[in-house]
């Protein structure tokens, strides 16, 4: 395998990085399973604990995609790290599927007033005030 990085601060091989993806798809049918459906009737503190889980998983996604392809694009002639690079994006995929339903709710079914309230939440970190301000326009630009 030629490496171009020491990516072991992500993960130390192949195998533990499919084995932590399998954990995520795992923990992002869980969060599915805890909060689809419910999401307009958290209170502010349980909203706030659905975000930042949702922004760890976040975290973790994108640290298991660019795992992924930075190995893939140093060894794009290993068939055995390029299968590794589709299931890992297979995986990212469905662990992404497993998550759309929060935006969606969020746009859809949480009253406006409230997602702005939250955004004066000092424990809501910048990054997800941000993306809780870009679902709010995103309502507003598309809603009926």
């Amino acid at each position: 395998m030629n490496e171009n990085w020491n990516l072991s601060d992500i993960y130390d091989s192949l195998d533990e990085a499919y084995n932590a993806g399998k954990q995520m798809l795992l923990q992002c049918q869980q969060f599915r399973k805890e909060y689809e459906g419910k999401v307009a009737s958290l209170e502010r503190l349980s909203f706030r604990d659905c975000l930042i889980r949702y922004s760890d998983i976040s975290v973790q996604l994108c640290r298991m995609g660019s795992y992924a392809y930075l190995i893939w694009s140093t060894n794009l002639n290993d068939k055995a790290v390029c299968a590794f690079y589709q299931n890992m994006q297979d995986m990212v995929n469905l662990c992404n599927k497993e998550l759309t339903f929060l935006e969606v709710e969020i746009c859809k079914d949480v009253d406006y007033s409230k997602v702005v309230s939250y955004l004066a939440d000092d424990e809501i970190g910048l990054g997800l005030k941000a993306w809780l301000k870009k679902c709010l326009k995103f309502r507003l630009q598309y809603a009926a």
